[in-house]
């Protein structure tokens, strides 16, 4: 998430313009995201892959929707017409940023985090040993 944080000149998580109505609006999403990390570690603690998987996979889906947002990338544009984001799209975004920002690390942590997300989450097939060695840089967090 560092690139994150840098990305955002201090204020990283910020989604729309800053206005009195959203001040409070990025801190919120700031505490999203770690709170899906911490829940993630106290999961992998309790030996809960699963739950464990889904809450890596959406701190990281976060990150890349934020970034995509701040960066203005087409693939934002067309979550506002469809009203979500698709799976592609995050895909493509996070290809997108890690080119742009030249941080090939970006799309390296979608791809870590769609495994985890169909393999730890939807087919229970990883276990918390496997988890904590796809994401080796939250360990220490």
């Amino acid at each position: 998430m560092g690139i994150i944080k840098r990305e955002y000149d201090g204020d990283w998580t910020r989604r729309e313009p800053k206005t009195e109505e959203s001040e409070g609006h990025g801190s919120m999403i700031s505490a999203e995201i770690s709170r899906f990390i911490d829940e993630s570690k106290e999961y992998i603690a309790k030996g809960d892959a699963i739950q464990a998987s889904e809450k890596l996979y959406k701190a990281v889906e976060e990150c890349i929707k934020v970034l995509a947002e701040k960066r203005k990338l087409p693939e934002y544009e067309k979550t506002d017409k469809d009203g979500r984001w698709r799976s592609y799209l995050l895909a493509q975004a996070a290809g997108k940023l890690a080119e742009d920002l030249k941080k090939k690390e970006i799309e390296d942590a979608w791809l870590r985090a769609f495994s985890i997300h169909v393999w730890g989450f939807h087919e229970g097939k990883f276990d918390v040993e496997k988890l904590s060695g796809m994401f080796p840089m939250w360990n220490g967090w």
